[in-house]
């Protein structure tokens, strides 16, 4: 008698999406407990893999793992097809897809080819369909197995060489969605934990990334933001300075005289007598 043991177990099919994105499409990112494999099948794509930065060509497939963070990008110029479909899987030869870039070669692509046949067959807005044909959720399952094990067995593996083009456009793009996200907070008075919860991103890599791009630190720009708020609403508005400070949701009227004169170098009231009336 002989064990069958199961080297690849895969234990659930999250997702599976075929995209054909436009040539400026933007992802910009998500991070889960679960693996995530992406694959172009025409055109280029540019990925990035918690703070790397890559340019996937056609026939080759980038493997996240779990709670890495990701993102991706058309680059602008060519509009990619890409299949994406994330999976549960705790067996200890997944470690081999860790950080990996894969060139599929015939026997590989053919057996994807299946999945995917298998997979458009049986499933409608990510569910098995109820008049799936018999078998259908085992063979998705076997499909992506053995998929999983010839990748193992032929080691394709391509070197990860980060690209600086993609790196320095997607810094850029980053920079920009935390700027958008601080205009839009900018009376509710966040932290940078909130920043990075809201970016998935480390802290430290958030602040180095927005100071190259912004020369200045991502906490004061937000102060200044809020500031800069605060005298159009002097301006403008017939509101009281501490109404101002209440709307914005400093934690005092004291707190927010402070951070104005520290900002402006005149107090609130300092500001609205200077101000020219005609």
């Amino acid at each position: 008698m002989i064990l069958l043991e199961e080297s690849i177990k895969i234990d659930k099919l999250y997702t599976f999406f075929y995209f054909e994105f436009a040539k400026n499409y933007v992802f910009r990112g998500e991070k889960h407990d679960f693996w995530e494999a992406v694959y172009v099948d025409k055109g280029v794509l540019e990925v990035m893999a918690d703070t790397k930065h890559y340019v996937l060509n056609n026939g080759q497939m980038i493997f996240h793992k779990p709670n890495e963070f990701h993102s991706l990008w058309a680059n602008g110029e060519i509009a990619p097809n890409v299949i994406v479909f994330s999976f549960g899987c705790h067996s200890e030869a997944m470690k081999f897809f860790e950080n990996k870039i894969i060139k599929l070669d015939i026997e590989q692509k053919s057996i994807l080819q299946n999945f995917i046949k298998e997979a458009r067959r049986c499933l409608q807005d990510q569910q098995l369909k109820a008049n799936s044909p018999f078998g259908s959720n085992q063979l998705i399952k076997l499909y992506m197995e053995q998929f999983f094990i010839h990748c193992i067995r032929n080691q394709n593996v391509q070197k990860l060489k980060e690209s600086i083009v993609t790196k320095k456009r997607m810094e850029k793009d980053i920079a920009v969605t935390i700027e958008n996200f601080l205009k839009e907070k900018v009376n509710d008075n966040i932290c940078l934990k909130d920043i990075v919860a809201h970016m998935s991103l480390s802290a430290t890599y958030l602040k180095d990334l927005f100071k190259k791009n912004y020369s200045v630190s991502i906490m004061k720009y937000y102060r200044t933001l809020r500031i800069e708020n605060a005298k159009q609403l002097i301006r403008e508005s017939s509101l009281t300075f501490t109404e101002i400070a209440e709307n914005m949701n400093y934690t005092s009227i004291h707190y927010f005289s402070k951070q104005f004169k520290d900002c402006v170098g005149m107090t609130p009231t300092e500001y609205a007598k200077s101000l020219v009336h005609f």
